[in-house]
């Protein structure tokens, strides 16, 4: 697929982690990100998102594990844009990333990196689009996650219980990928279904993002992790 020579970078955000790669090789579909993806023959990775620079704006392609497309992804945007200010050597920068002619500006600065979504959008039968869907559900009931997921085949899953005014608990089973240690489109689709008002902290398996809603948009804030660097073969993807 003509992938040897690849570079690319490995990042996380609260250990949902990702492979970001900063160019569109020809020939890219679901086989190879799940190349990719694997984490005992590839790089291994939740998400891999390939970002091609248009000017001022990163388009982002966004595929999961499993070689299918998603729409959005929260945290992984967050993860582009740290690699950008990185790369720029810039600690404060502003990016603006598209996933799927939607533009998102994305704000990187010392205490983290905050994203603004438009109001999440709700489909109806319990779904809320953050551009990808979303079914948010009662922690107690996760032991159901084999049901509700093949009744929202399209839709990640959230199982939430709130821990007062200003935190929620949830833990994650994304469509694509599977049970994650945290979604940062995720957490804002809790948020607003639940009606809560305020910047809310929201505690994942894997670490704390927090969500605030205001009149006309949600902004997400996380801290992105570079892990490393490094090199496809082309060998090693067949």
């Amino acid at each position: 697929m003509g992938i040897g020579g690849m570079e690319f970078t490995k990042a996380h955000v609260n250990g949902n982690d990702f492979v970001i790669v900063f160019q569109r090789p020809e020939g890219l579909d679901g086989e190879l990100a799940r190349a990719i993806a694997d984490r005992r023959y590839g790089v291994g990775c939740d998400q891999i998102l390939f970002v091609q620079p248009m000017g001022r704006v990163y388009d982002v392609a966004i595929f999961n594990s499993d070689g299918t497309l998603a729409k959005m992804c929260g945290n992984g945007v967050c993860a582009v844009a740290s690699c950008v200010a990185a790369h720029c050597g810039h600690e404060d920068v502003d990016v603006t990333v598209r996933v799927c002619d939607t533009e998102y500006s994305i704000r990187v600065c010392r205490p983290g990196v905050t994203v603004g979504f438009p109001l999440p959008e709700p489909l109806g039968s319990g779904v809320v689009s953050t551009g990808n869907k979303h079914v948010v559900v009662a922690m107690d009931e996760i032991g159901e996650v084999d049901s509700i997921s093949t009744h929202h085949s399209e839709c990640n899953l959230h199982f939430v219980s709130v821990m007062g005014d200003t935190k929620i608990r949830m833990k994650t089973f994304e469509r694509g990928a599977g049970w994650t240690n945290a979604c940062g489109s995720g957490a804002v689709a809790s948020v607003f279904s639940l009606g809560l008002k305020g910047r809310l902290e929201v505690q994942h398996d894997g670490g704390t993002s927090f969500v605030e809603i205001a009149s006309d948009r949600v902004y997400l804030t996380v801290r992105p992790r570079i892990v490393f660097k490094g090199v496809l073969c082309e060998q090693g993807i067949v």
